[in-house]
């Protein structure tokens, strides 16, 4: 069986997709690299750099894994990016295909599934990009199948897509060794994540963090992760004076993360929506007890207030009293740990949940139908692009754009050409 994966590629990516892929793809590859399974993984690279510099190229290296890529300039438009797909399907050719997050490999996706490549919808957060790919691509029973991270999600896509075979699998973590402990001063909190706005609430993150330091006066914090709002938070912190209590580490390694979990004693998560977080759980993993936002998401299967963390709104005032009255709590706290930790080994370790993807994918690739080389009709039309998708899937100018495209192009180098001869004061 051979599996073949899409997804983006960053220069120094921390998102969830991109931590749970790199988990599971060195795992199938890991799990008997002898037989004959294969894993294949190609990569449109959004970042500066090239590809082969981004983190996931980088975390795979040493995996018995095929990667092949491209810049994003090469892929520009969604026509390209379903070229470049097919490309890479027929140079692979795989038996099942899960492409992540791009509209331009999900296109690609639908449309060799009915030349009989059988692939599975990946719903990963409540965020309106999901939606809009579900609304256009998603596979029906025949063509393949649509995993959703948590029971909350699963939910919502039966309701819109009734004809879909819907799997629920989240996105499964180690269960380390080690656990976090007790310990009263300091007493740790970590944000882990992208510093954004958007979905993770920065500002909120920062400001609870920081109020949560001046109504307790043994609480530090250590915010893991990068992001573009990372400036603003760090002068939020600046000028409260807490520089020294609430340090930015940046990107990390997975281990390095490990090491900041494991000595501390509680995360914050505040986000607007979320699938399944795999920050939370990662830490809860380790027995770090979640304060998190009461959000409609997976968050909610995981953070069983009172038993497995605290809930909270998005008042960072509340959210702060929840971290300080757990700082002055050992025994809730001890209490609150285990149960997370228990949670996450018996229901959403990598072992179990890399074992139902296995199981799903074995499934599909026994009904897989497909013959190569792959060969798009000519006449291939894919419908309009969606205006929640816009920036994400960019369409080829068309007649007259293409021509005025063109045309200003050429204006462009003309000018250049002539401030480059102008003489020089």
């Amino acid at each position: 069986m051979k599996i073949a994966f899409a997804d983006y590629s960053d220069d120094n990516d921390i998102s969830g997709v991109t931590t749970w892929l790199v988990q599971f793809i060195t795992h199938l590859a890991e799990e008997d690299p002898s037989s004959e399974r294969q894993t294949c993984l190609r990569l449109h690279h959004v970042g500066s750099n090239d590809w082969r510099t981004s983190s996931i190229a980088r975390d795979l290296a040493n995996a018995p894994v095929r990667v092949s890529g491209t810049n994003v300039w090469n892929v520009r438009y969604t026509e390209d990016a379903v070229a470049d797909t097919v490309a890479f399907l027929n140079a692979e050719r795989p038996d099942v295909f899960v492409p992540q997050c791009l509209p331009g490999f999900h296109f690609a996706a639908a449309a060799t599934s009915r030349l009989g490549l059988p692939w599975v919808l990946t719903m990963h957060a409540d965020d309106p990009h999901y939606w809009d790919l579900l609304e256009e691509f998603c596979p029906d029973a025949t063509h393949g199948a649509c995993v959703a991270v948590s029971a909350y999600l699963a939910d919502r896509v039966r309701a819109r897509r009734p004809d879909a075979t819907v799997v629920t699998i989240p996105c499964g973590v180690p269960i380390p060794a080690g656990v976090a402990r007790f310990c009263a001063a300091p007493f740790r909190v970590v944000y882990s994540g992208r510093l954004v706005e958007q979905q993770k609430r920065a500002s909120l993150v920062a400001t609870t963090l920081i109020e949560a330091c001046r109504r307790c006066e043994a609480i530090e914090a250590s915010v893991l992760g990068d992001g573009v709002a990372r400036s603003s938070m760090e002068a939020a912190v600046a000028a409260a004076g807490l520089s020294r209590r609430i340090r930015f580490t940046g990107r990390l390694t997975p281990d390095e993360v490990a090491r900041h979990l494991q000595s501390a004693q509680a995360i914050l998560l505040m986000s607007d929506y979320e699938g399944l977080p795999v920050a939370l759980l990662e830490a809860m993993a380790a027995g770090v007890v979640p304060v998190a936002r009461a959000i409609p998401s997976g968050v909610l299967e995981l953070v069983r207030d009172g038993e497995t963390g605290i809930l909270v709104d998005d008042s960072p005032t509340n959210a702060a009293a929840a971290l300080a009255a757990l700082a002055a709590a050992p025994v809730v706290w001890q209490r609150l740990s285990g149960a997370a930790r228990s949670l996450v080994a018996d229901g959403y370790s990598d072992t179990i949940c890399f074992g139902r993807w296995r199981r799903l994918l074995g499934d599909l690739a026994e009904r897989s139908a497909v013959r190569y080389p792959l060969v798009l009709p000519r006449d291939v039309r894919f419908a309009p692009a969606n205006p929640l998708n816009r920036r994400l899937d960019r369409r080829r100018p068309q007649g007259w754009r293409r021509l005025e495209q063109v045309a200003r192009g050429m204006a462009c180098r003309v000018r250049d050409a002539v401030l480059q001869r102008a003489p020089r004061d």
